[in-house]
């Protein structure tokens, strides 16, 4: 009975808790009809209508602005507009760095061409249009502006185009809001010190119009954009979402920081002038669907740096109809560093349909550099490249392409930890690694197989260094070192090839210590000889 009565009285202390705590929090719930949105009138705050202001649209409103400013300023009070237009004819008006102007929804401020206003201190309003007119304003403060400010819609229909230039005009950084639709966007030309930043929550939507070319015109640099989504399938063929203007200035410190891609003509590509491109970064980058190279470029002279991508290519001949391309077009450069990058073609059969494609069109291009790169399902080669000196592959694979790297003209190219993975299925006949007219070239740890041709070919070759890597289940030849002096296969395994292990015909060249039997026999060869 004890235990009963027990139970009895922790199941009515449990019931009154409950209903305590039902208590408390019905007291403590807040009434929601009492709070104010930060943008609306609070207690203290100063309302230009309390100085005579109409907001009627018609009515001249300047004099009781300026009053309401300077008691705002006095008594250290926020500056509050309520809903209404108020007309300002040529006002000269400076907001003190202490008055926070507040505008309340509905309240624009109409501007004729003999206004002008300085705001040293901040602006808050939320997403909707604040000015109107003949814009003259200074801002003296650090603060981002609002092109919805400016009667941007973001409804996917209008072109916000003017309201994205006028409030660039005002404020060097704008931060742009989410909404559903996007912002219609045709040209914008953006010069230095220009910053646009999306939606921290879900990326800006950008959409192209059928008119845009150059969705931005970049010139001079020092330009940032982030988290923005760029729809670009309105935009007409040679489009792209960054023109890089090189014919009118250099361009440097470029940001292009966690954007989207999507049905782009070209993502970025500029025009093709004497001046160069420098400080570039372009960082979690992510691009879908395109109809021609994301990147097609030239004179990208030093310091550019691209890490965090994925290009993603599978769907571009199906849904567009296009001609095989590469995913990376770029020439005359220096200083490029690739990482973390994954490019996904759609296995074409065409030897056009290329990863990243340097065709060396400029001599003596220097420091590039693949690292942690992965490209699959290139119709052609994964890299294709010429006359480069001082650059390196590491830490990548190309996976199901027709070929791995092809390289013209080198000298000192690197070549660590590659794997070459390829598609046997591929009518092209294409190598693994193919190397014409390289020098003091090294490849170390390279894993080459499942080609349609040689897992490695070295043709008229010079000082090349290959060691600890593996040749194996190629169409071809395990490795084929033809032409050249003073190459070397050392400490390697060549298996399973249909035509032969290793065929060496270089003057003062040596294989030595390679595995061709599986087995494990190892054999060694010094200036012409094979094993089969």
């Amino acid at each position: 009975m004890k235990r009963v009565f027990r139970r009895i009285a922790v199941c009515l202390l449990a019931g009154y808790l409950l209903l305590a705590c039902a208590g408390c929090a019905e007291k403590e719930r807040p009434n929601m009809d009492k709070i104010l949105l930060p943008y609306q009138l609070m207690d203290g705050d100063i309302s230009v209508k309390a100085y005579g202001a109409t907001g009627d649209g018609q009515t001249s409103d300047t004099q009781a602005v300026a009053d309401a400013c300077q008691a705002a300023e006095e008594h250290g009070k926020r500056l509050f507009f309520p809903a209404g237009q108020y007309q300002l004819s040529a006002a000269q008006i400076t907001f003190p760095q202490q008055v926070n102007v507040v505008f309340e929804q509905g309240a624009v401020l109409l501007l004729d061409a003999w206004s002008k206003l300085a705001f040293n201190g901040p602006i808050s309003a939320g997403d909707y249009q604040i000015f109107s007119g003949d814009i003259r304003i200074q801002i003296r403060s650090s603060a981002a502006g609002n092109p919805m400010w400016f009667g941007a819609k973001g409804d996917g229909v209008t072109d916000d185009t003017e309201a994205f230039k006028t409030a660039w005009k005002v404020f060097n950084q704008l931060d742009v809001p989410y909404t559903e639709a996007g912002y219609v966007i045709t040209s914008i030309d953006t010069f230095k010190n220009m910053a646009l930043r999306g939606s921290s929550h879900e990326k800006t939507i950008l959409v192209a119009s059928p008119r845009t070319y150059k969705l931005f015109n970049v010139i001079g640099g020092d330009l940032s954009v982030s988290h923005i989504e760029f729809r670009m399938a309105a935009a007409p063929k040679y489009s792209s979402a960054f023109y890089f203007d090189t014919a009118t200035s250099y361009i440097e410190n470029v940001y292009i920081t966690d954007c989207d891609f999507y049905d782009a003509y070209n993502a970025f590509t500029d025009a093709r002038a004497e001046n160069v491109m420098m400080f570039m970064h372009f960082e979690d980058i992510n691009c879908y669907d395109a109809r021609c190279s994301t990147f097609d470029i030239q004179d990208f002279e030093g310091f550019v740096f691209m890490k965090r991508m994925y290009i993603d290519n599978s769907n571009s001949y199906a849904k567009h109809g296009v001609e095989p391309f590469a995913a990376f077009l770029i020439d005359d450069v220096r200083g490029d560093n690739f990482e973390d990058i994954t490019v996904i073609g759609a296995n074409t059969g065409s030897e056009k349909e290329i990863g990243f494609h340097v065709p060396g069109a400029v001599a003596m291009m220097s420091a590039l550099s693949w690292k942690r790169v992965t490209i699959r399902n290139m119709g052609g080669y994964g890299i294709v490249f010429g006359q480069v000196i001082l650059s390196e592959i590491v830490d990548s694979q190309i996976l199901h392409c027709g070929g791995g790297v092809c390289a013209e003209g080198l000298l000192e190219v690197q070549i660590d930890n590659l794997t070459v993975d390829g598609n046997q299925d591929s009518s092209l006949g294409l190598d693994g690694i193919f190397f014409n007219n390289t020098v003091y070239s090294h490849l170390t740890n390279v894993v080459s197989k499942n080609n349609g041709g040689n897992g490695l070919r070295l043709n008229n070759s010079n000082y090349n260094l290959v060691k600890d890597s593996e040749f194996s289940n190629n169409a071809d030849r395990g490795v084929l070192l033809s032409g050249g002096k003073c190459n070397g296969l050392f400490s390697s395994t060549c298996l399973d090839n249909a035509n032969g292990q290793v065929s060496l015909f270089a003057a003062e060249s040596l294989v030595d210590q390679v595995v061709y039997r599986a087995d494990g026999t190892v054999g060694s060869i010094t200036d012409v000889g094979r094993f089969d």
